[in-house]
């Protein structure tokens, strides 16, 4: 399994679930019916929050790579 994999489908499924809510949201501004657009607003933002966490997941890993192949390169 690659360090990136796990993010990689959490930085697919943050997109997959910002695009769900926008399509909700732009319902409900059409005026669709049984459509909550402050729940839309609330999962978009939800989405967005997965969507850092998860590059931040990335980068972290990243750094601790980069820090790995320091201390071998000084040994």
């Amino acid at each position: 399994m690659s360090i990136v994999s796990t993010p990689a489908t959490a930085i697919a499924n943050a997109f997959t679930r910002y695009d769900t809510a926008s399509r909700r949201l732009l319902s409900a501004v059409q005026g669709g019916a049984n459509v909550d657009a402050g729940a839309a607003v609330a999962q978009q933002i939800e989405a967005k929050h997965q969507l850092q966490a998860a590059v931040n997941t990335v980068r972290i890993g990243d750094e601790m790579f980069k820090a790995l192949i320091q201390i071998g390169q000084t040994r």
